[in-house]
């Protein structure tokens, strides 16, 4: 019931481990209640761009939801599960394994972050869309910065000292004159399959990445109790 008549193969994953450090078990705590994974588990389903769709985690009750619901299930060893581990090593192991059990290859492959539940469908729908239209390897999903480097986002530098950023030849009275900068909201990711697989990828930035603008309401990644407290409210409407 997960599968498209859409063209080419889309794999989505959808990776959450245990635990989190700003808000304890986010990925399977009760948001509105449900757990916080199955908002986005439930959009990407209501997309009906996603040929197959795998949950990777070590969290044996998202796997076990992940069976009930009939999606794919990786249950994630301890070396993709830590601190130092990146997403796209992840996402590629899910890729890899998924298509070994599958006996597939998959075109597109987009992620989907459990903790930035506010995307719309026709946001999935309108990401997946420009890059299987584009010429790009990849895609990522941004928003407008509420911060600029040219005017009020500083680095401490080696001698204590505190300096912009960003540094420009010109002089910014204010952030509405900045040359336009976003934020990755951590939301949707997709890559064609061979930037993906390509080992030097293994950052979402890359020379020909592609940017799929979402609004700020919408661009929302829990990170702590108050980003928990806005997503919540933000739900109900």
């Amino acid at each position: 019931m997960h599968k498209s008549k859409l063209l080419p193969n889309t794999l989505c994953t959808i990776c959450g481990r245990k635990g989190s450090r700003g808000v304890k078990n986010k990925n399977s705590r009760l948001m509105l209640g449900k757990p916080l994974f199955l908002h986005t588990l439930d959009a990407a389903i209501k997309s009906k761009v996603f040929h197959t769709i795998v949950l990777s985690s070590d969290d044996e009750a998202i796997i076990k939801t992940g069976d009930k619901m009939g999606v794919q299930t990786i249950f994630r060893e301890a070396e993709l599960c830590g601190d130092e581990a990146g997403k796209v090593p992840v996402i590629r192991h899910a890729l890899l394994t998924v298509e070994e059990k599958l006996n597939i290859k998959f075109d597109l492959i987009f992620d989907l972050d459990i903790t930035s539940p506010l995307r719309s469908v026709a946001d999935i729908r309108k990401a997946h869309w420009l890059l299987n239209n584009s010429d790009a390897g990849n895609i990522v999903s941004v928003c407008d910065s509420g911060r600029s480097p040219y005017f009020n986002m500083v680095e401490k530098m080696t001698n204590g000292n505190f300096e912009l950023c960003k540094k420009s030849d010109r002089t910014f009275l204010s952030r509405q004159t900045t040359p336009e900068v976003f934020e990755l909201n951590a939301s949707i990711y997709g890559w064609k399959r061979d930037t993906l697989l390509n080992s030097n990828n293994n950052t979402p930035i890359l020379e020909h990445t592609h940017y799929y603008k979402m609004p700020r309401h919408r661009s929302i990644d829990i990170d702590d109790e108050l980003d928990w407290k806005i997503v919540e409210f933000l739900l109900r409407d």
